[in-house]
């Protein structure tokens, strides 16, 4: 019997015991080594509540970087024709998630006692002041992208190591499969460009890390997500007529990168208009509350709205066959 081929089933369980062993690290480092942690006069339900808030941190600040093991992992499993969900398989996911962790907590501590104070030394001379908002930008930023590389080459170099243990299926993906795949690959790249913006920002500014304040990022962050992926898995699905049965990564990489820019242009000129208007309004009429609270759901109901059909038409001009014409009601 035929087993079941997927190109998402394999990635999502690595990036599920990635976040696993993820949490096993940060619980053995704060019950075992983290003297402050271990010597702090707490109750056994505080040590709870500040062990658990230590998890939600660190879960908060993987999603990033669990998008680009998603992304890379998807990849690197369709050019090694892994894509059969078996016992081996899954064990051999295990072992890759396993060392992307341990490599992943190497890098880190790399990072931030060797790398980060060497850039910082570099970048300061660019500035008089070591505070200035801009300089606090780029180190973010780099420090950023360093740990996408990071996590990019670890999980590069698990699976590559571990290729030869898994199951292969060699048969080529269908066109349905083909698009299916590409419309995957784009929406988690999509992901990937957000998470890098909002966490830049999200740095610069600031998180409050109470325990109730961890939770409500986490989870005012999961929403958007999931509401602004279905949305375009539904706008998107019809889109990728035109590819062919091989990934074309480049393309998708650079035709997401463009179409996100375009977007954010959109959103940065949208608000600017809507607030210069709002602005005019005030000067001669008198607003209510519920006139500024119905006006911002407005806004951001057109921005939605906007971004979609936006991101559906160049995605249809890019994707879609050339016999194809685009219908943006389809």
């Amino acid at each position: 019997m035929k087993l079941e081929r997927t190109f998402f089933k394999l990635p999502l369980l690595l990036v599920l015991f990635y976040w696993l062993f993820n949490i096993l690290y940060i619980v053995v480092y704060f019950t075992g080594f983290d003297d402050y942690f271990l010597l702090s006069n707490m109750t056994s339900n505080q040590l709870i509540k500040n062990l658990t808030k230590q998890v939600l941190i660190n879960f908060y600040y993987q999603i990033p970087n669990s998008i680009i093991v998603f992304v890379f992992s998807i990849v690197l499993f369709y050019k090694y024709s892994i894509n059969q969900v078996n016992s081996r398989n899954i064990t051999n996911t295990l072992l890759v998630a396993i060392l992307i962790t341990s490599m992943d907590i190497a890098g880190r501590w790399f990072l931030y006692n060797s790398i980060n104070p060497w850039v910082q030394s570099k970048i300061s001379y660019l500035f008089f002041d070591s505070n200035y908002s801009l300089f606090n930008e780029i180190i973010n930023f780099i420090v950023i992208i360093t740990i996408y590389i990071f996590v990019a080459l670890w999980t590069y170099f698990s699976i590559k190591l571990l290729n030869k243990k898994f199951i292969h299926d060699c048969d080529v993906p269908t066109q349905s499969e083909s698009q299916r795949l590409h419309l995957g690959v784009f929406i988690l790249l999509y992901n990937c460009y957000f998470s890098t913006l909002y966490f830049s920002i999200n740095s610069f500014y600031g998180v409050h890390f109470s325990f109730i304040g961890i939770i409500l990022n986490i989870i005012c962050l999961t929403i958007f997500l999931l509401i602004t992926n279905l949305i375009g898995y539904f706008l998107l699905r019809k889109c990728f007529t035109g590819v062919t049965e091989v990934l074309n990564l480049k393309k998708l990489i650079l035709c997401s990168i463009s179409i996100f820019i375009f977007n954010c242009i959109l959103v940065i000129i949208i608000f600017w208009v809507s607030i210069s208007l709002y602005e005019y309004l005030k000067v001669y009429y008198r607003l209510s509350k519920n006139f500024s609270l119905c006006y911002t759901w407005a806004i951001i109901g057109i921005v939605f709205i906007l971004s979609s059909i936006m991101v559906k038409i160049m995605t249809k001009l890019l994707f879609c066959s050339k016999n194809n014409k685009i219908n943006i009601t389809q």
